[in-house]
């Protein structure tokens, strides 16, 4: 009996994996898209990392797409066109074609929700146009335009007119019946007077083409429901930043004389917003401070006079304010409150909001809203300081 133990202990130690797949057979998925077709068909389209050899570090990136009645559909046609198998865990980016998010993107979501290889952790953006078409751009500093977009991501922290947000997060404020969704924006064009590199002329001249496209994240995508419903620009989405507390630096011009501007950098915003009534109306109150540093004068002005400091300061919260409401002007009119204020009244004024939510959508259109911005200027960082130290 002891030997008869023995032996299934050895084999029990020498089994391996039985579902082991080696890193030569599978593409490494890191971007896809999704469109929608005239047909009512589904358009999925990827980028993949395909190993060469033994280490991921040396391979090359494929692109590839395919239709089907349904993602999963769509997404096993790929399959005719790539000898290797499409592994999702290191996506990090969801493209989504204008037309299929106009239309509905509960079926995507819930694709997304469901497949268990794809993270909460990827980027989601909408696409002006086609998915598919963005995807088959030329990456101009990067090895791959999945890692082109990630760069732009991260960008979008120093200048606050663009916003990402990821899949977990969407998915979350999409589970809310009054909270409105917002998600990236992705504009691709063949204006060659923005951008240029060697790369994409070479590509250019294999290719017999006398424009190529370019990518920029410009602004945000907001949502009703379950379907787009337009669109913040870049001013827009700076506003929409502020008001959320989402901003996590930036800067802002102000004009202080003729043609003279003083540039301000500023750090995360502390914002809030407040829910009074008054008279049994409701009214929100906005809060916004924030601390900047001036970084650069367009001509040498009294930065040393504490008044003149003051007006700047008054200057910069008159720039901050217009453009937080430029900002709910538009979700107005698009009927969507990506700020929260519904969440605010049904936190402050609970036995208010069980009264009024079924009516919450003509409601948050008249609201009025009150904006308290302050602006400090905490220090200056100027090269012109380091100019005369070295004189």
């Amino acid at each position: 009996m002891k030997k008869i133990g023995i032996i299934l202990i050895i084999c029990l130690l020498m089994t391996g994996c039985w579902d082991k797949t080696e890193l030569k057979e599978v593409g490494i998925v890191t971007a896809m898209g999704v469109d929608l077709e005239d047909d009512g068909q589904i358009t999925m389209s990827v980028l993949m990392v395909i190993p060469l050899g033994s280490e991921v570090q040396q391979s090359t990136t494929w692109y590839g797409k395919s239709k089907g009645k349904t993602l999963m559909d769509a997404s096993k046609n790929i399959r005719k066109h790539t000898s290797k198998k499409p592994e999702w865990y290191h996506s990090k980016l969801v493209l989504i074609g204008e037309k299929l998010a106009r239309k509905d993107m509960y079926k995507v979501l819930d694709y997304l929700s469901r497949n268990q290889q794809i993270r909460y952790s990827n980027n989601i953006i909408v696409c002006e146009g086609r998915a598919d078409e963005a995807l088959s751009a030329p990456a101009d500093l990067e090895t791959s335009l999945a890692s082109e977009i990630g760069g732009l991501i991260e960008n979008t922290s120093d200048y606050t007119k663009a916003y990402v947000e990821k899949l977990k997060d969407f998915l979350q404020s999409m589970d809310s019946e009054t909270v409105g969704s917002v998600c990236g924006r992705l504009r691709y064009s063949q204006d060659r007077e923005i951008t240029f590199s060697s790369n994409r002329e070479t590509i250019m001249k294999l290719n017999d083409e006398k424009d190529y496209k370019y990518i920029a994240l410009e602004g945000t995508s907001v949502f009703k429901g379950m379907k787009l419903a337009g669109f913040l620009n870049d001013l827009e989405t700076s506003g929409f930043l502020f008001i959320t507390g989402k901003a996590k630096g930036g800067g802002i011009p102000v004009k202080v004389e003729e043609d003279q501007y003083v540039f301000l950098d500023h750090s995360k915003p502390d914002s809030k917003i407040e829910i009074n009534m008054e008279d049994n109306k409701i009214q929100a109150n906005i809060k916004v401070e924030l601390d900047t540093l001036i970084v650069e004068t367009t001509e040498e002005l009294r930065l040393k006079d504490k008044k003149f400091i003051k007006e700047i300061e008054e200057m910069a919260a008159k720039e901050v304010r217009e453009r937080m409401e430029a900002s709910m002007k538009k979700a107005k009119e698009l009927n969507s409150d990506i700020f929260g204020i519904s969440e605010q009244i049904h936190k402050t004024y609970p036995k208010v909001w069980k009264e009024i939510k079924d009516d919450w959508d003509k409601i948050f259109k008249e609201i009025p809203i009150e904006y308290e911005v302050k602006v400090k200027i905490k220090g200056f960082n100027l090269i012109g300081d380091r100019i005369k130290q070295v004189k």
